[in-house]
């Protein structure tokens, strides 16, 4: 109960921020969000469990929640299920299914008990390494020099995490 009070200290402490653009806070509480949840998918696995109960459950956790929000804009707001990019749809459901076994894949990691530091670091590092090079490669982003050294150094680092 103490880490939580804790968590939501620090949470509180963000959002009274107010020099702090929109999305660094919206990407602050996502990752906070995302470490609670991966503090409940380590606490789900007891010496020999089988990750894919707590993948399966995940996986319909997320549905169901998906379906909630859409209940809610349904109902609370001026939300229509239609859009003017033929693609948004299509695009939308291959990343769900890519997100789906990159999450199975990352809960069997958690089951098999190493540390989630080093999961994560590594998972967050690769993921920036890669998003960099997508961004340059499909989106047209620009290179500086201070960003290749970060990419560079974020590498490094994951090499020492996992010595």
């Amino acid at each position: 109960m103490y880490q939580l009070n804790k968590i939501l200290y620090i949470l509180y402490k963000i959002l009274s921020c107010k020099y702090m653009e929109e999305w660094i806070i919206s990407i602050t509480l996502a990752t906070l969000l995302f470490v609670i949840g991966q503090i409940y998918i380590k606490k789900s696995f007891n010496k020999g469990d089988n990750f894919k109960i707590t993948a399966i459950i995940f996986g319909l956790f997320l549905g169901l929640s998906s379906l909630l929000y859409f209940c809610y804009l349904k109902m609370f707001s001026t939300f229509t299920f239609q859009s003017n990019n033929n693609n948004q749809i299509l695009n939308a459901a291959v990343a769900g299914s890519v997100f789906f076994f990159g999450n199975l894949l990352w809960i069997y990691c958690i089951s098999k008990n190493i540390q989630l530091g080093n999961i994560r670091t590594f998972m967050a590092g690769f993921e920036m390494f890669l998003l960099f090079c997508v961004g340059v490669l499909l989106f047209n982003d620009t290179i500086k020099i201070i960003q290749l050294f970060g990419v560079l150094l974020v590498l490094s680092g994951i090499y020492c995490i996992s010595l």
